[in-house]
């Protein structure tokens, strides 16, 4: 019959073998003292700070999902695709390979309250009357004004986006227009890009 091992005393206090041993174990988990002394550092988002993203209304839902999946399968971030798409459709706006064949729409013509012959509003009476509520209404399509996109791409990309824009076309739906050549491109094989190990190299494209 074999000899049953003694039950140690939970009371007991541990002996110097166990408490270098529990020493041993914690000292390599982590040392409180030194956490005290050296917290951890809280990461530094500099290039965040630098390289804020862009807002662009008018760019429609599924333009946006096309870009993030083809980012997903590229294994590349979206801002990357984006602004591929956009550097790519300039170019082509450029050579004439496509064309910006919209018309200025009245109900965007720009306005101002302070035209050249003074401010441009008056009082003709006061009488207050409380706004309307209209219900909301469901299953209808989302205003495509509301519609927006955000993308980190360079300023000088964002600038020629900017000019040639002008005073004719909304930033937003230009930047749509732009996605979804690129999109469209890449989708027919004409676009092809080339995604590098992130080193110092980027996402290029050819075409």
């Amino acid at each position: 019959m074999s000899k049953k091992a003694e039950r140690r005393n939970v009371l007991t206090p541990p002996d110097e073998a166990q408490s270098a041993m529990w020493r041993q174990v914690l000292s390599q988990i982590a040392d409180p003292e030194r956490l005290e002394e050296h917290p951890p550092k809280e990461r530094k988002r500099e290039w965040e700070k630098h390289h804020k993203p862009r807002h662009y209304r008018g760019v429609p839902a599924e333009v946006r999902e096309g870009v993030k999946e083809v980012a997903e399968e590229l294994g590349v971030p979206v801002d990357e695709v984006a602004r591929a798409f956009i550097e790519y459709s300039l170019m082509c706006v450029r050579r004439g390979s496509l064309t910006l064949s919209g018309m200025p729409s009245q109900r965007r013509v720009r306005m101002t309250l302070y035209p050249f012959t003074g401010a441009g509003w008056a009082e003709n009476g006061w009488s207050p009357q409380p706004p309307s509520r209209t219900k909301k209404q469901s299953g209808k399509q989302p205003v495509l004004w509301r519609e927006a996109a955000y993308y980190r791409i360079p300023d000088e990309l964002h600038e020629q986006v900017k000019r040639m824009a002008g005073d004719v076309y909304p930033v937003g739906e230009l930047v749509a227009v732009l996605l979804k050549h690129g999109l469209e491109s890449y989708n027919a094989g004409v676009l092809t890009l080339t995604p590098q190990p992130k080193t110092v190299a980027s996402l290029g494209w050819s075409g």
